[in-house]
């Protein structure tokens, strides 16, 4: 998956982010909102809350994005040495 990851447009790259981290981040900005709400009942609270979700949402899942862009970044090229089963992989780390 990471393999193809960067090969990904980044509409459907951000798409993906946005599907992963809009659940999450959904429920504790609401659990958060709720509890602010009972502690100060008003309209500010809620305009509060939805403006704190509308702008962590895509903030969070530009984060992630870049954390997976970073992730598939260290992840060999498929070689026709490692498709073949006969050949034997060093899994050593060589740098430190």
């Amino acid at each position: 998956m990471l393999q193809a990851w960067r090969q990904q447009p980044f509409s459907a790259r951000y798409r993906v982010a946005l599907s992963v981290v809009l659940r999450l981040l959904s429920i504790v900005i609401g659990m958060a909102g709720a509890a602010f709400l009972i502690i100060e009942p008003s309209w500010r609270t809620l305009a509060f809350t939805l403006l704190v979700w509308c702008v962590a949402v895509p903030i969070a899942a530009l984060g992630y994005m870049r954390k997976l862009d970073r992730m598939a970044a260290r992840v060999p090229p498929i070689t026709p040495a490692r498709r073949d089963p006969k050949t034997a992989t060093d899994i050593r780390r060589t740098t430190l």
